[in-house]
């Protein structure tokens, strides 16, 4: 694919040494974000007309207009930082440190690991940087319906996308999670609770 992809890269501004991904977000401009398809998703979802008005011009920097392409070195690093402090909460050290100052409900392990666990990275010069950890179930569901809302827009983004995935995946997480707890069943319905959920 990356040869493909590579023959249709204007001559003129074609580097050898250069990745697709740099290619990509060097020459591709072009606006992506079908902002009418991603506002009638959400609105289909939210069961609301009026979400989209509401909740997401107000806030337009939700979403880009334009996509960041990354390289798969530079997703190997992120999964290789994500490994490492998977690894590192697992050791007992770790965990005694932590549940050293940690409230008492933490002592017990419930099973679960923690579905929809977010590594927030900034890409730059030097690489990928891990700025945060945190569970963001909403994020999560907006980047989903976002992925179905892109046009590709550059000869090169002419690629494969399973914009559908991601609910299989998430579904999968969740049972998962209920069999670490529960041992047998199935989940059936899944809700994800927020105690500010305008914000």
């Amino acid at each position: 694919m990356v040869s493909r992809a590579m023959s249709k890269v204007n001559s003129s501004s074609y580097n050898p040494a250069q990745t697709l991904s740099d290619r990509l977000n060097h020459n591709c401009f072009c606006v992506t974000l079908d902002r009418r398809s991603l506002c009638g998703a959400l609105e289909q979802e939210a069961g609301d007309p009026e979400f989209c008005e509401t909740f997401i011009r107000p806030k337009a920097h939700l979403f880009s207009n334009v996509p960041v392409f990354i390289s798969a070195s530079e997703v190997a690093k992120m999964e290789g930082v994500v490994a490492s402090i998977e690894t590192t909460a697992r050791l007992a050290a770790y965990k005694a440190a932590v549940l050293s100052w940690a409230p008492k409900i933490s002592w017990e392990d419930h099973g679960p690991i923690g579905a929809l666990m977010g590594y927030d990275f900034h890409l730059g010069e030097d690489g990928p940087r891990l700025i945060e950890i945190n569970t963001n179930a909403g994020g999560a569901f907006l980047n989903a319906l976002l992925a179905r809302a892109q046009r590709a827009c550059c000869a090169e983004m002419d690629m494969p996308l399973n914009p559908h995935a991601f609910e299989d995946v998430a579904f999968r997480m969740f049972q998962d999670e209920w069999m670490r707890q529960r041992g047998t069943g199935a989940a059936r319905r899944i809700a994800i609770v927020d105690d500010r959920p305008g914000e």
